[in-house]
């Protein structure tokens, strides 16, 4: 069972810790006010010290500092990023504490101020500390030039408005597109709408025998469509993505399988609430998805010929602003995976996240945050185990520096 006397003791600490900021928030005169979001941090929008500014082209250092406390009620082979799909199966109990900074943040960001610059310029290299021994990982090293982009940054199926407003560690949703990959992008405006084309760089996700090969040839390719209705937008995605493999007994034959999405994701703002929304049908395509990136699921072997595995995603976020410091957001995510998916070893079906948070940001730069966290995983029934499921609850305390 839970230790409700040791998680009583750390809910009561962080409460403690909080209360405390929001009372020395109250007294901070806290002018040009901005929400710090998860839109804003993922796309590294505002903060940062101008560092140096020469012919038109300001270069900032930024980023954010995050320290995270979490309480899982039972047994996952994820750690700090909640993943549904690594739930152990069945559920066990194993309550657990965890503290982590690792999701904190430095950035470069360089941009044209059209003083002497007066092309399109967007410079952006960022860094966070998930590798061994928190370490710093490339996240982001992105260059713009007009209508050109080139570098590491997030896939153009991506709908970069239309963030949750929750964690960014959390994992969630477990059903959200959260992959950065190599490329080459061209994007162009049609009066306020907006459109973009990819090539992108993407190893295959897929579970073959030792003794079949597959890899890269050909690059993927996406593009994007996006509507907008002032404040309020819709985003049609497309991706093609060529899975080439050679197998045993043809091994001098490369063969190509194609896997696919479309997606269409949206914002839409209600006075001072927003619901933001995502849904995605394809095959061949769960690499792309936050919670199956690791499960090799785009392809699997039937019959010794590999197949697409067949995939549904989709998840709705309503946030609602009880004042300009003072939010709550509530949402879910679905994965609906392929019977194909049977084939392979970890035999996902399902898996399912429910997320309920609240945020409070005391001063400019700075804010709390606390959600609770509902993950579900449910395999495909076999002879030998039948139908297995399991889930965990998270309760996560974070707070953000940004600068």
């Amino acid at each position: 069972m839970v230790d409700l006397h040791y998680l009583f003791k750390t809910i009561l600490v962080l409460s403690v810790f909080s209360f405390s900021l929001i009372g020395y928030g109250q007294e901070i005169d806290t002018l040009d006010y901005r929400p710090i979001t998860r839109e804003t941090l993922e796309n590294a929008l505002g903060g940062g010290f101008i560092v140096d500014k020469i012919k038109g082209i300001e270069l900032k250092l930024g980023g954010h500092l995050q320290a995270d406390a979490i309480f899982d009620t039972h047994k996952t082979g994820s750690s700090v990023f909640f993943k549904p799909s690594q739930i152990s199966l069945p559920s066990e109990r194993y309550p657990r504490t965890l503290f982590s900074i690792m999701d904190s943040r430095l950035r470069f960001t360089a941009s044209n101020t059209e003083e002497e610059f007066s092309g399109h310029l967007k410079m952006l290299l960022e860094f966070d500390f998930r590798n061994a021994g928190t370490a710093p990982r490339m996240r982001h090293a992105w260059l713009e030039i007009g209508n050109f982009g080139i570098g590491q940054t997030w896939s153009n199926i991506i709908d970069t408005d239309a963030f949750p407003n929750i964690i960014l560690n959390n994992g969630g949703p477990n059903s959200f597109s959260v992959n950065r990959s190599l490329q080459f992008r061209y994007s162009f405006k049609v009066k306020e709408d907006q459109i973009s084309i990819a090539v992108e760089d993407h190893a295959p996700q897929v579970t073959i025998p030792d003794s079949w090969d597959a890899r890269q040839v050909f690059p993927n390719l996406t593009a994007a469509y996006k509507k907008n209705f002032g404040r309020n937008h819709l985003r049609l995605a497309v991706l093609l993505n060529p899975i080439d493999y050679n197998d045993e007994f043809n091994s001098e034959n490369l063969k190509t399988l194609f896997g696919y999405a479309a997606s269409l994701t949206g914002k839409m703002d209600f006075g001072r609430d927003n619901l933001k929304f995502h849904a995605t049908y394809g095959s061949g395509n769960s690499g792309y998805m936050e919670d199956l990136n690791k499960t090799r699921n785009e392809a699997v072997v039937i019959d010794n010929k590999l197949k697409t595995v067949d995939l549904f995603s989709g998840w709705i976020f309503y946030e609602h602003l009880w004042s300009d410091r003072f939010s709550s957001i509530i949402g879910y995510g679905l994965n609906d995976l392929g019977k194909n998916s049977a084939e392979t070893e970890d035999k996902i079906n399902k898996t399912q996240m429910a997320i309920c948070g609240f945020q409070y940001q005391p001063l400019n730069q700075f804010k709390v945050v606390f959600e609770g966290i509902y993950g579900h995983r449910e395999n495909y029934a076999t002879d030998e185990f039948g139908k297995l499921s399991g889930h965990d609850i998270r309760l996560q305390f974070t707070t953000l520096y940004v600068f």
